[in-house]
């Protein structure tokens, strides 16, 4: 049991002390990051530089419960009671106080899942804000980078007002229905509306609250910059920012999310700033190594697709909002839907996916970590795929050995010479097997690290990265790499119009000199594969369906993995897929290189059937035909 900092007593007639107490003694089920919010409002109890008001922090709460009522369903007029974390919240921001009066945090910064009510919180924090403050011409705003975005927010501010008789009598409301567009309070010339960035009435604000919904979707930090321009006007400003996880780690969005972390874990000081982050936790071990979300492969993480209390860590509204009923239905759907769990989790358990799609489920990947007999694959044949990608970054090549069941004696094709070989049935097997070889520039390693937030130096010590020599890549190194391993798993070849067609593929860009150097250098006749719809989508689908039919053998390889997770697939009209290198945020080197193996595969052998219906039509029969 957590040590006890104070008496007990003392949470009786303070619900911030309550719940902070609450969630340390295990008594309400929280995240770490929440666990570190609540450790800091107890460390700041003694601090004599700012002041705790309780009386504050209450009458933000009971405005709540006594002006504010609910809307919409069940929840039609009844009065805004908060649950135990948004009176946390709320009443962090009101009671704390600067020595002065002056509210002590002028940014707050509240991230959890889809449904727990967090856009009517923020409305009601408006409300607050606007009659509460005793702020003369106070300006308060529900702003979004678009106007529609914004709406969404102020509707339940409109809402709120219609249904509370006090904040009737008080606000005059302009326009009608949805159309009304503000909300004024002509007692102080104060007003409460929307704002967003595509409005020519963006320059000039001068805000008390600002409220900024679904901060992730904000690809700019347009909006809050022209916010805050407007703080130093005011001497009690507060912008509050709601959101779920985003999938993109280069907003603004990640940018306050990860400042946030640093705050809570006290690696970063700032008093202004307020956090609040309720996630699923990575376990004890993986914390440690710097993972801070659950990993899919890790039992001892929470999981997203098992029921249990830890779904309280992202839903700290659940047996309220949205209901374990619809969590289940989701989870399912992510289950079923592979292209959709990416915004399953992500929505509803608050993780910070790479990709907006996912192209994969990691589960499947992950169900094919069987291991790898590399005495069994010598001189077995493979097809090669390269990215090479550009000279700074990472370059992959993926030895591919597709299924082989060929009886003893078959008839095979030797140098253009029709021959009968016997093939040792104990060094085939039913899988897609593949190795694959990454190289990285020993000159921007720690870039990389730091770019990347992956391990490049680990996974160097461990062997699966190899640092070629400088600041860029060195294809030489490359070159006589897979010169060493064609000797150890010779490269298939094929005997086509009268030369031998050896099956090695690259992406054209940035490698044609490479190729060229290949064919003079070691007589490997390189065949290029583009990196067009055409040429990609058969290859990416049918990669995903291996996968899933558990027929992929990678050997858990986690260079491989990191870069499965991180690709994004772009679609067009007829629903043809290639990788998107753009949007895939983080690399996918290693995942392109193995389709381009795959494509010479279904190019020179494949029947046209996906790998699993075509075995399962030929009972016991190759999936690939032997080429």
């Amino acid at each position: 049991m957590a040590k006890k900092r104070h008496a007990k007593k003392s949470t009786a007639a303070d619900p911030v002390l309550a719940y902070a107490d609450g969630v340390l003694d295990g008594d309400i089920i929280a995240g770490r990051w929440v666990k570190l919010a609540c450790e800091r409002h107890l460390r700041d109890l003694k601090r004599k530089d700012m002041v705790w008001d309780l009386a504050a922090a209450l009458f933000a709460i009971g405005f709540f419960r006594d002006v504010l009522r609910l809307n919409g369903g069940e929840f039609e007029g009844k009065p805004f009671e908060l649950e135990p974390w948004k009176a946390f919240i709320l009443g962090s921001l009101w009671g704390w106080k600067l020595k002065d009066g002056r509210r002590r945090y002028n940014v707050a910064y509240v991230e959890a899942a889809k449904g727990c009510g967090k856009s009517p919180f923020a409305g009601g924090v408006g409300h607050l804000g606007l009659l509460a403050d005793q702020e003369p011409r106070a300006e308060v705003y529900a702003a979004a980078t678009k106007k529609d975005q914004a709406m969404i927010l102020f509707r339940d501010a409109v809402a709120m007002r219609d249904q509370s008789p006090h904040l009737t009598a008080r606000l005059q409301k302009s326009g009608k229905g949805e159309k009304c567009w503000n909300l004024a309070d002509h007692q102080t010339g104060s007003w409460y509306r929307p704002i967003s960035a595509d409005e020519d009435s963006q320059s000039g604000p001068r805000p008390h609250i600002a409220l900024v919904d679904e901060i992730h979707e904000h690809k700019t930090d347009v909006v809050i910059n022209m916010l805050q321009a407007g703080f130093k006007s005011r001497r009690n400003p507060l912008m509050f920012m709601i959101t779920n996880a985003g999938f993109d780690r280069e907003t603004v969005c990640w940018r306050y999310h990860e400042y946030v972390t640093k705050i809570l874990k006290r690696t970063a000081d700032n008093d202004r700033f307020f956090g609040y982050i309720a996630t699923l936790d990575s376990c004890e071990k993986h914390w440690l190594e710097g993972q801070e979300q659950p990993l899919d492969n890790c039992n001892d993480c929470d999981r997203w697709d098992i029921e249990g209390d830890h779904w309280y860590k992202a839903n700290p509204s659940l047996d309220v909002i949205p209901g374990r009923e619809y969590l289940r239905s989701q989870v399912q759907k992510g289950l079923d839907m592979p292209a959709e769990q990416n915004t399953v989790r992500r929505l509803n358990f608050s993780y910070w996916t790479n990709q907006a799609t996912r192209w994969m489920s990691m589960q499947a990947w992950d169900a094919c970590a069987k291991p790898i007999d590399y005495a069994k694959l010598k001189g077995r044949p493979c097809i090669v795929g390269l990215d090479l990608a550009n000279t700074i970054d990472i370059a992959a090549v993926a030895l591919l050995f597709v299924p082989e069941r060929l009886p003893l004696n078959a008839k095979s094709e030797v140098n253009g010479e029709m021959n009968y070989a016997t093939v040792d049935v104990d060094h085939l097997d039913d899988d897609f097997t593949v190795l694959p070889y990454f190289f990285i520039p020993e000159g921007t390693v720690e870039e990389a690290k730091r770019r990347d937030n992956v391990p490049y130096d680990a996974w160097i010590k461990r062997g699966l990265i190899e640092a070629t020599p400088g600041n860029v890549i060195d294809y030489a190194f490359i070159k006589h790499r897979i010169a060493a391993l064609k000797d150890i798993y010779p490269i298939r070849a094929k005997f086509e119009q009268g030369r031998q067609q050896h099956l090695a593929g690259f992406d054209p860009w940035n490698a044609t000199q490479f190729a060229q150097d290949m064919q003079a250098d070691y007589g490997l006749n390189m065949i290029e594969v583009r990196q067009g719809y055409q040429t990609m989508s058969e290859p990416t689908k049918e990669m995903a369906r291996i996968v899933k039919a558990g027929r992929l053998r990678h050997g858990g390889n986690p260079v491989l993995r990191w870069m499965a997770d991180n690709m994004v697939v772009r679609t067009d009209p007829a629903g043809n897929i290639k990788p998107d290198k753009e949007k895939s945020k983080k690399k996918i080197d290693g995942i392109v290189a193995l389709i381009i193996a795959l494509s010479l595969a279904i190019r020179n052998g494949h029947a046209g059937a996906s790998v699993y219906e075509q075995r399962a039509k030929a009972g016991d029969g190759p999936i690939i035909r032997a080429i």
